[in-house]
């Protein structure tokens, strides 16, 4: 009886348990269920007045969101959602006084349960790199702003042991790194026509990545932290279409190449359509570099060297200036480059040109019927079609890193071992990682480059560190002179390409200012279907010499002319082959 009694109370005990477990784990479903049932088809903050003090509760809490969200351990997993807490935070928020703002946002944090800090471990871990702060943290500090309460436990934050951050996991797609766990809400009516509250949730989480993980922060023209104040009251104020107008204008103020999202309600500078002309600036002039020779008669009135005026009544200066305003441009070089190809995109059957031939102004209509993929597409094959690599006068080898593939590398190279010079053109963007031919010119490569990388247990901090030396005594190398062109469609890959090439002894690089766009594309889903992309490592020479903004260094400056371009000649590749036989 005893036995049996025993027996019974034991399996009851284990039954409460499982019973208590199923109760909890019920519990945080329900709870989890709620909040995205609560959620998931609005986040209940539709409108907010813009007054002063509204505005003011709504930087703090941009800034105090997300450094709780990239700082304390409760984030580490998917258990609780950085979103739906913002979007419990910001009725309360935005409407408080300051001092009941700054209780309830304390409240909220200790909310999450207790931390350990690990100063001592993360002091360590920067001593053993060599790191730079991007992020400003002062305002942790101002206890006018906080309160002594929620300051001091943000600090204490900054410092807290934790996990890998559930929000900043990765993998690479489509050519780039993404960050897979922001929820798009792709399948939500936010998607589309986002309120309020959704809206600043896709600026809070785009402020606060640049913030913390955007290694040029510090080479923007305007200050990042003066952002908030600048777009918030539009962020509030704006709807629909209007607000995906907004996000990518805002993108534009990285001054990243890299972050090239196209808005497709420009008007003009993009659509489906475009108008078979090469065109590049020459001598600040946008100039037709060759009329595209398989376009049907009527849809391409052009020859080379004629200057366009104007597109549809839109002069080439005031096209600049909006291009500047909606596109993220690193800088003039980039600018060009990108203007001489978006001028002719766009969405109508027809395009308004005016042109100069000769001294002659003359106004057409040209028909828009070619598909820009179609076209591009196109001019792709005629590259690829064109010979990657030739001989000149038997002298002088020359190789296309726009079509140059490097299964090719071992016989090209044999071919011009005994050659007196090699030409590596580098103005179009590489087709392959070409940079691996710094192993046929020479058997020694010194360090190239400095990288910098996000330090994710650290938020804020980069760490920097050289490309490792190479050297293979063993291997026979090209002895002639080495010559490298490049212009303003030189950037990201064709930049990299030149620094490796660079650190070789004896190499000469010619041409005109690069794009001054490096260091790999990553891309942080906002809502719906608003893309950001950003570079996601910082570059710079070994002695710390930026390219970011500036370019590649160049040897000597050589660009085309009007009168080069009329005659057909390249002089950039002219002035190459007479280096060469110098």
């Amino acid at each position: 009886m005893v036995v049996l009694t025993t027996i019974t109370v034991t399996k009851n005990r284990a039954m409460k348990k499982i019973l208590g477990c199923l109760i909890f784990i019920i519990g945080i479903w329900s709870y989890l269920s709620a909040q995205i049932k609560e959620y998931s088809q609005g986040s209940e903050f539709k409108e907010c007045p813009m007054t002063r003090s509204v505005l003011n509760n709504l930087e703090v809490l941009c800034r105090v969101w997300g450094f709780v969200k990239y700082h304390h351990p409760v984030f580490s997993d998917s258990t609780a959602s950085a979103d739906y807490e913002l979007f419990k935070l910001l009725p309360q928020i935005a409407v408080a006084e300051k001092w009941e703002r700054n209780q309830i946002l304390s409240d909220w944090i200790v909310a999450f349960g207790s931390f350990r800090q690990d100063r001592k471990g993360y002091v360590r871990m920067l001593d053993t790199m060599n790191y730079e702060m991007t992020a400003d943290l002062e305002w942790l500090d101002d206890n006018e702003l906080l309160g002594k309460k929620m300051s001091r436990t943000l600090r204490k934050l900054r410092f807290a042991e934790r996990d890998s951050n559930y929000y900043l996991q990765r993998k690479f797609q489509g050519g780039r790194y993404v960050f897979i766990h922001e929820n798009k809400y792709q399948n939500s009516p936010m998607a589309w026509n986002p309120d309020c509250g959704y809206r600043l949730l896709a600026f809070f989480r785009y402020w606060n990545f640049v913030e913390y993980f955007y290694p040029y922060k510090r080479l923007t023209d305007r200050r990042w932290d003066e952002m908030l104040s600048v777009y918030l009251p539009e962020i509030i104020a704006t709807h629909g279409v209007g607000f995906r107008n907004l996000m990518f204008r805002i993108n534009t103020e990285l001054c990243d190449m890299h972050a090239f999202s196209v808005n497709p309600n420009l008007g003009i500078l993009g659509g489906s359509k475009t108008v078979p002309a090469d065109t590049r600036f020459v001598e600040n002039r946008l100039i037709v570099v060759s009329p595209d020779r398989y376009t049907p008669l009527g849809m391409n009135c052009f020859r080379t060297a004629d200057e366009i005026l104007s597109i549809n009544g839109f002069s080439i200066d005031s096209l600049k200036r909006f291009m500047k305003a909606n596109f993220s441009l690193s800088n003039e070089a980039c600018l060009q480059s990108r203007l001489a190809q978006f001028c002719w995109y766009t969405n109508a059957d027809t395009m308004a040109v005016t042109f100069c031939r000769e001294n002659n102004v003359q106004d057409t209509l040209i028909q828009t019927q070619i598909p820009v993929k179609e076209y591009t597409d196109r001019k792709y094959r005629m590259i690829v079609d064109t010979l990657s690599s030739h001989l000149f006068a038997d002298s002088i080898g020359y190789i296309s890193g726009g079509n140059f593939h490097l299964k090719d590398l071992d016989g090209v190279m044999s071919k011009f071992c005994h050659t007196k010079g090699l030409i590596i053109d580098l103005r179009s963007y590489p087709s392959e990682p070409i940079m691996f031919i710094f192993s046929k010119l020479s058997n020694k490569l010194k360090p190239y480059m400095e990288v910098s990388r996000p330090c994710y247990t650290l938020p804020g901090y980069f760490y920097w560190e050289k490309t490792k030396e190479w050297s293979d005594p063993e291997q026979d190398y090209y002895k002639g002179k080495v010559v490298v062109l490049v212009d303003e469609n030189t950037f990201s890959q064709g930049e990299t390409t030149v620094l490796v090439l660079q650190a070789i002894p004896g190499i000469t690089v010619i041409g005109s200012r690069t794009a001054g766009t490096n260091g790999d594309v990553h891309s942080l889903p906002l809502i719906g279907y608003i893309p950001a992309s950003f570079s996601g490592y910082g570059i710079r020479y070994p002695d710390g010499t930026p390219t970011q903004r500036v370019g590649v260094r160049i040897d000597e400056i050589v660009e085309p002319t009007i009168e080069g371009v009329k005659a057909g000649r390249d002089e950039v590749l002219e002035r190459a082959i007479e280096i060469i036989n110098e």
